[in-house]
């Protein structure tokens, strides 16, 4: 049984996933097939686990699409740090982030120090929010999760509909900057074995732009939703997504590995989404909306991307392990780390 499957594949939370919270994904895969015909759509199962991945899924011929709850609470989270909290609460949180790749990878006694420097440190309230700030952080996580859950659901039309990359390969033939951008893509895999690692790359760059294209018609005709909010949100998961993978790649020790293929194709297919945006009729790129991508842009990096960098690093997690190493207290590290990850 599939369930079964995620059970064993998944750090699965105690707390039960709420289903229901997800019920709106119904009227985008309707939404999505209206507008590209003739397709099936995948079964979704919603689960909530540390993993915070977004996946398809077959079994036994059926398709499904996995959707991790968890994923949309650090979203969620990420916006309030970069829009409404400090500096001291991002680095808190990180260090939370990075503690549950720890113990994803089995280092408890790593995922436990940060874990208590979290506990220690974070001081940010869910309901100690801004009244005008509440309604934008409203529209970005329902953008934002609908991007993510449409590029997964793409995955699957583009495996019965492959002309649908034709498009993208259109675009990258045709925009200048484009072509720059895949001729340091081709250049990174010319004396690789994953050459047919472009296509690939095709093919994710294509689910960006059919996600990013639906949702945008999904929300915009929506009076509730501003353009500005819409473009800003999927602008930020991208973002967001990049900083999940570089905390798994700090957990592993491959963060600053040259060969990080993955993390040098993530940029450059967020540079290719934002020259679509701004070439896009469907969105009538105007200067007060590229102006909004580029401040986005900037808190994410000063509030987010920075302290990967310079905060989490080695020498802060040697430092934590002493500091747990100290302690007199008499507990069980894998014990305690299961209980503050809320396995």
């Amino acid at each position: 049984m599939p369930d079964q499957i995620l059970k064993h594949s998944r750090a699965t939370l105690k707390t039960p996933s709420n289903e229901q919270a997800y019920s709106y994904f119904e009227n985008l895969a309707e939404f999505i097939s209206e507008a590209i015909p003739g397709i099936d759509l995948p079964i979704v199962k919603i689960v909530y686990s540390l993993n915070k991945d977004c996946e398809t899924f077959k079994y036994k011929g059926q398709d499904y699409i996995i959707y991790d709850q968890y994923l949309g609470q650090a979203f969620n989270k990420f916006n309030r740090l970069i829009f409404h909290e400090d500096q001291e609460e991002a680095e808190a949180y990180l260090c939370k982030l990075l503690g549950e790749q720890y113990y994803l990878i089995n280092d408890h006694e790593s995922c436990l120090s940060h874990m208590i420097f979290h506990h220690l440190n974070k001081k940010a309230k869910a309901y100690d929010l801004p009244q005008e700030f509440i309604l934008k952080k409203t529209q970005l996580i329902l953008v934002q999760e609908s991007f993510v859950f449409l590029h997964e659901v793409t995955h699957n039309i583009i495996a019965q509909k492959p002309n649908l990359t034709q498009r993208t390969k259109t675009f990258l033939e045709s925009h200048d900057m484009a072509k720059l951008i895949m001729s340091t893509v081709k250049k990174e895999l010319e004396n690789s074995p994953s050459i047919g690692y472009v296509n690939h790359f095709i093919e994710e760059l294509t689910c960006d732009i059919i996600a990013f294209e639906n949702v945008f018609r999904y929300y915009i005709q929506n009076d509730f939703f501003s353009k500005k909010n819409i473009v800003d949100g999927i602008i930020l998961a991208f973002l967001y997504l990049r900083t999940l993978m570089d905390i798994r790649d700090k957990a592993t020790g491959e963060y600053h590995t040259s060969n990080n293929v993955f993390r040098l194709f993530s940029k450059l297919r967020y540079n290719l989404v934002r020259h679509y945006f701004e070439s896009n009729e469907l969105v009538l790129m105007d200067k007060e909306l590229s102006t909004t991508i580029v401040k986005s842009y900037e808190l994410w990096e000063e509030k987010i991307d920075v302290p990967v960098v310079v905060f989490l690093t080695d020498e802060l997690r040697v430092k934590l392990k002493k500091n747990l190493q100290r302690r007199d207290t008499d507990f069980n590290v894998v014990d305690m780390a299961k209980e503050l990850v809320g396995i």
